[in-house]
């Protein structure tokens, strides 16, 4: 007595055939997915603190820290006079460059990420440059990461 007829075994074969390139193409996926991800887990998020003295009309910074991915940096100001900030870019070697980062309009209680292109512009290190544009001196503090994941 024959289970599978010749019409069935033709069916088994194609099924048999189907499932085998829905497993592969599944794999494809798996490992194209994985080879292209990026591994933001190893960012420089832990926050620093800074306190930059800024005399009337005048900018500031802070120290310069290991940028490790091309997420957004992170700024949280405690305390100043309303300014500007922006992530700007150094080497090991101190020599600032700006970067095509935007510049933001920041002051005391504010918090939020900011873009930046360090990264992207092959840098190894990040720093927040200040803008006074005030007619006084004033002390911008806070804490900041250079990658925010």
């Amino acid at each position: 007595m024959e289970l599978v007829g010749k019409g069935d075994s033709l069916k088994l074969k194609f099924a048999a055939a189907l499932a085998a390139c829905a497993l592969a193409f599944g794999v494809a996926v798996s490992v194209s997915d994985s080879a292209f991800a990026y591994d933001y887990s190893q960012g420089n998020w832990g926050d620093s603190s800074y306190s930059s003295y800024a005399y009337a009309s005048d900018v500031s910074y802070t120290s310069a820290r290991s940028k490790l991915n091309d997420s957004s940096a992170w700024d949280a100001c405690y305390g100043g006079a309303n300014h500007y900030v922006e992530v700007a870019a150094t080497g090991y070697v101190w020599d600032v460059k700006f970067v095509g980062s935007p510049i933001y309009y920041w002051n005391a209680g504010k918090s939020g990420y900011l873009l930046n292109n360090v990264k992207e512009r092959g840098f190894p290190q990040a720093l927040l440059w200040f803008n006074n544009p005030n007619s006084y001196n004033t002390t911008i503090s806070g804490v900041w990461s250079p990658d925010s994941i």
